[in-house]
């Protein structure tokens, strides 16, 4: 008997003839499981391109000008008979393990006694799906849950405006009175330091207060990408001299008028002056400033006079079916342009978005259903909810977390966290036969089906948010 290596979570085993005896399914690294030599999995499994590849190998080894384009197998006695030996080797196997486990209470329980542990703290109509059956959620993985969409929640009443970052609205410190004796008879190196409290505002949110479930997944491949806008501006200096003259004005208009304005209610009579005209008498002088202001006026200089014979010169060109523009005439005439005074200026930030992929396999017609439950609840919570014919409803949103455990503060310092406002779940995208053929169980159910979610994120990430942990060694949002 030889066996191949594992080709995308399969592995074949030959007998003696080099024939295809036995194909293993390793999506439990530690107990691979055989598949049955009657079912359609086995089957098409046995002529699919990694199984080709796994018999000319080792049939042939490197000698590449054998190779064959199919793969033998053994009669279906010959099949049966290893497969029952298998069944049966790996289930005294298990009971083997799990003997062990038993009298040895110091060992940490397996993934499944871990996630029917897990489960049965859950309470409520809340649904908890989980892909595989026996995830373990002490290892790592992803948390998804689901929200109403709440735009104006109680809790963080974010209104209109829902981009608002993490406060730490106060911060104080704290030593019990044992560790103040304690302090008393140390010195000051080997002293308990007081603890930081902070209270911490969550910004931004859209998430409702119920809970619409949560699904555990294998922890996905890790990517987060940050940015922000930048675009570049160009002010040549009549833009310059317009937008300082503005600024002026602006502060002058500020310092003439200022607390005659109340809110947008405008005041007729203030202090026994006459609101409209002061507001003449402030334009007027804000004019007649900008008019005598040397610095404005020493910006136009003789550029002023090259600039209209410029215009004059457009105009006439454009009277003849010609295109001169201000600078081309600057430039034939003085050699010069005007300086754009070029800057790359800050426009916004940019709504982070994720993608992952999950290749759920189903190892039992349980797991199947599991599978089916999971891309239901995500289709169902992106779907717009049909209000009236007027109005629709906003889809439910997200929030995930990498975890390693089951407490609410137990997530990843290692990788990224996600904005806590929320998630929109954008694009789902399943993919029944990802191996490129159809290959499925006798209820139909698919062997493999590849699950592609885009989550995009509902508030930007702050300045505030990545600093709000303060010393906690993370790598932020």
């Amino acid at each position: 008997m030889a066996k191949s290596k594992v080709i995308n979570g399969i592995s074949y085993e030959f007998d003696s003839l080099g024939k295809i005896i036995g194909i293993f399914d390793h999506s439990d690294p530690n107990n691979p499981t055989v598949i049955n030599p009657k079912s359609n999995r086995f089957k098409s499994l046995a002529i699919s391109d990694d199984a080709v590849s796994a018999f000319n190998f080792n049939r042939y080894g490197g000698n590449k000008d054998s190779y064959e384009n199919t793969t033998e197998i053994p009669s279906q006695e010959e099949l049966d008979k290893f497969y029952d030996k298998e069944v049966k080797d790996n289930k005294e196997r298990l009971k083997e393990q799990n003997d062990a486990g038993l009298s040895n209470s110091s060992l940490a329980p397996g993934p499944a006694s871990a996630y029917a542990s897990y489960k049965r703290k859950k309470t409520g109509n809340t649904d908890l799906f989980t892909y595989p059956l026996d995830i373990d959620p002490k290892q790592d993985h992803l948390k998804i849950s689901k929200y109403e969409y709440a735009r104006n929640n109680p809790d963080t009443d974010p209104g209109a405006q829902g981009s608002q970052p993490i406060n730490v609205k106060e911060v104080t410190t704290r030593v019990n009175l044992g560790e103040q004796l304690y302090n008393v008879f140390r010195k000051e190196e080997d002293r308990v330091k007081p603890v930081e409290l902070q209270r911490i505002e969550e910004g931004g949110s859209m998430l409702g207060n119920q809970l619409k479930g949560s699904v555990l997944l294998p922890m996905p491949k890790v990517v987060d990408t940050n940015g922000c806008e930048w675009g570049e501006s160009e002010l040549n200096v009549f833009g310059l001299t317009a937008v300082q003259a503005a600024d002026q004005g602006m502060n002058f208009l500020g310092n003439q008028l200022g607390g005659r304005l109340t809110g947008n209610k405008r005041i007729d009579k203030v202090q026994g002056l006459d609101i409209e005209q002061e507001d003449k008498r402030a334009i007027e002088a804000i004019t007649s400033r900008a008019q005598r202001g040397g610095n404005l006026a020493k910006r136009f200089g003789n550029m002023a006079s090259a600039l209209s014979q410029a215009v004059v010169a457009e105009n006439a060109a454009r009277i003849t079916g010609q295109t001169v523009s201000q600078d081309q005439f600057l430039a034939r005439t003085s050699g010069r342009v005007l300086n754009p005074n070029a800057e790359l200026l800050f426009q916004g930030p940019v709504l982070r978005d994720f993608n992952f992929d999950f290749l759920l396999i189903a190892r039992s017609e349980k797991e199947g259903k599991e599978i089916r439950k999971i891309i239901r609840w995500f289709k169902s919570g992106m779907a717009p909810k049909f209000n009236s014919a007027t109005f629709l409803q906003t889809p439910d949103v997200f929030t995930l977390e990498y975890k390693n455990g089951t407490r609410p503060g137990d997530v990843l310092k290692t990788v990224n966290r996600f904005s806590p406002g929320g998630l929109a779940l954008r694009t789902i995208a399943v993919d029944y036969a990802p191996s490129g053929y159809w290959s499925a169980y006798q209820d139909s159910q698919p062997v493999a089906i590849k699950m592609s979610l885009n989550f995009a994120e509902l508030r930007p990430i702050y300045a505030q948010d990545q600093n709000q942990d303060g010393t906690i060694d993370t790598v932020g949002y």
